[in-house]
């Protein structure tokens, strides 16, 4: 089995793996001693990376207890690739997908370098839920953004605070002679990938009423 030393992870919950260059200061970043490189097909790479998937015990036993940080051993994960991409992954007990990670850019190629010298793997394992592929067209600061302008829109609509949404809304726009209703209409229309950068100007706007 091939080992890969003294790399970078940014283990994180759910679905979502950010690249590197997204990676935050208050992200929890661990670093890898030991972690062993497993290379699967591309369907395999795809559901791993995309679905939720189970794999069976056969495929657990033979990385349990092969990983470790500088502090601790990791029970079951390891390096998933297909030769062009790779990403870290830790599994529970039963095969379940606990966190996924990209790699920094300089070790994921150093990786799949070493990868093309060794064998697919044949991982036993299910689909428990297929998900579509995103398309991410926001960065992760914008997608964080997005969410807070439409749970203040939201809120102040649902709650009648008319006075806050129709100055987020002239602040975005200008004034006419729109109902309110049709004002929070236009808001969340814009509230689009494709169109949010219209409403950026408004996330530092809330944070500066939210602080008062």
């Amino acid at each position: 089995m091939l080992y890969i030393y003294d790399i970078v992870v940014n283990f994180m919950d759910g679905d979502e793996i950010y690249e590197s260059f997204e990676w935050e200061y208050k992200d929890i970043l661990e670093h890898i001693k030991k972690m062993p490189v497993v290379k699967v097909d591309n369907n395999t790479f795809t559901d791993f990376m995309f679905n939720e998937v189970i794999v069976n015990h056969e495929f657990l036993e033979t990385i349990r207890g092969k990983s470790s940080t500088y502090k601790e051993k990791l029970d079951f994960a390891c390096l998933v690739t297909n030769d062009e991409k790779c990403f870290a992954i830790e599994f529970n007990e039963d095969g379940k997908v606990l966190f996924k990670s990209s790699l920094l850019l300089d070790e994921e190629e150093d990786i799949i370098c070493c990868s093309r010298k060794i064998s697919i793997t044949n991982i036993e394992y299910k689909v428990i839920q297929k998900n579509p592929i995103k398309i991410r067209k926001l960065t992760r600061k914008e997608e964080r953004d997005l969410y807070i302008l439409k749970r203040e829109i939201d809120t102040a609509y649902s709650y009648k605070d008319y006075e806050k949404l129709i100055y987020l809304y002239n602040e975005a726009y200008s004034e006419d002679d729109l109902s309110v209703h049709d004002k929070y209409k236009r808001l969340l229309h814009d509230l689009v990938d494709e169109n949010f950068s219209k409403l950026k100007k408004l996330v530092r706007i809330i944070s500066l009423i939210n602080k008062k």
